[in-house]
């Protein structure tokens, strides 16, 4: 059962192929319901948790270009919320990293009460330290820094309380000196991420401070349309 499979993927963590059969394997045995149990058998072998993160990005995804829900609507999308905050070490390996980050967005969009779970459990602290780190790492830390921006807006959409969380923790400031390292089209995502957090005020305060990057005016009064639009 899922107790052999994790067994086999611990044993061969350095197999990303194996790996993924893995976990296919399990959701074979027992559909999403496979998932946060095998966050919980592989605990500790973070590539094996990578995989079993980036297999939910891709089968919600797969769910949503067939016209069903996504990973959103799945019965035990509260579990694996959690499970999932457990093995999203700021410190391990980008891969899991990222797919924990982009697994989150796939569960929490659209749902506030997930959202508060998440935020409950320490996930902004989390979420705010990835982005620092992604930060230090410079270019290799892009990825995660996209990541990290395109999750907060999943956590603050129709949630005041958790906007008002991460706005105590600095959050502005962070996505703010994240989106502006990375230039291009990162700059829409920190914009978009910094108006669901601080509104509009936020988002000409830094165009005002930051006129002189490139895309950074045009960025930042897209996003006020669309907060003109669908206000905080």
């Amino acid at each position: 059962g899922l107790s052999m499979v994790a067994k086999v993927m611990i044993a061969f963590p350095q197999h990303p192929s194996l790996l993924q059969e893995g976990v296919w394997l399990a959701f074979s045995l027992a559909d999403t319901n496979a998932f946060a149990k095998m966050f919980r058998l592989v605990e500790g072998c973070q590539l094996s948790q990578a995989a079993i993160a980036w297999a939910i990005v891709d089968l919600a995804r797969r769910q949503r270009d067939k016209g069903l829900v996504g990973a959103s609507e799945w019965a035990e999308a509260d579990e694996l919320v959690v499970c999932i905050l457990e093995a999203l070490n700021p410190q391990g390996p980008p891969d899991l990293v990222w797919g924990c980050l982009s697994a989150l967005r796939e569960l929490i969009d659209g749902h506030s009460d997930r959202a508060m779970l998440f935020v409950s459990k320490g996930g902004a602290e989390v979420v705010l330290r990835v982005l620092k780190n992604g930060q230090e790492a410079g270019r290799d830390g892009s990825s995660l820094m996209l990541a990290g921006m395109q999750l907060i807006p999943s956590l603050v959409q129709g949630n005041a309380a958790v906007a008002q969380t991460l706005r105590s923790m600095g959050a502005l400031e962070v996505l703010v000196a994240c989106g502006l390292s990375l230039k291009g089209k990162a700059t829409d995502t920190m914009m978009w991420a910094l108006g669901q957090v601080g509104g509009i005020l936020a988002v000409l305060q830094v165009m005002s401070t930051a006129s002189s990057e490139p895309g950074a005016l045009e960025s930042g009064l897209e996003t006020i349309a669309r907060l003109a639009w669908k206000p905080l």
